[in-house]
């Protein structure tokens, strides 16, 4: 789902009962926040290397993340 991610509906976001969730941020492209079934909010940026793919034009996809405790 994309949505602006601010404080205020950071906090706001619920888990949901049965499966994580992953919220891409409007503003800035590739900017994740995933929040899982028990609540956790975790950070991801997912980015493309240029050149890392066997045809040298576009590299895959990788994940970047971190953990964070969220007050």
């Amino acid at each position: 789902m994309r949505v602006r991610l601010t404080d205020p509906k950071v906090a706001k976001l619920a888990p949901s009962s049965d499966a994580r969730r992953e919220f891409f941020d409007t503003l800035a492209p590739g900017l994740v926040l995933r929040v899982t079934e028990h609540g956790r909010k975790s950070w991801s940026v997912i980015y493309r290397v240029a050149g890392a793919s066997p045809k040298g034009t576009r590299g895959h996809l990788r994940r970047l993340g971190r953990q964070l405790e969220l007050a």
